[in-house]
């Protein structure tokens, strides 16, 4: 039986500076069944070509960028996108 699919969710709104530092944490863990979704907010700081470019070299990254009102709303987005059957939350480490 495989293990379980762990699901991070991290909002993220302009952190070009630490997302890379973040998605790092996430992804060099060892665990096998692992995916880690970024709610981008629609950043202007080039966000969202670090996650495009990181998505297409790490499948297990899966992302969008899409306006909200806020971190509430960003969050619950991202949470919806979930697969897995345990699902954490990571702040961006700034």
């Amino acid at each position: 039986m495989p293990p379980p699919l762990v699901s991070i969710v991290m909002p993220s709104l302009d952190h070009a500076k630490f997302i890379s530092t973040s998605i790092d944490s996430v992804l060099g863990q060892d665990y096998p069944s692992l995916e880690l979704i970024v709610g981008d907010g629609v950043s202007s700081d080039g966000t969202v070509n670090l996650l495009r470019e990181r998505s297409q070299a790490d499948p297990r990254l899966r992302w969008f960028s899409r306006k909200d009102c806020g971190p509430a709303e960003a969050i619950n987005r991202t949470f919806s996108m979930v697969r897995g059957t345990i699902v954490g939350w990571l702040k961006v480490k700034i």
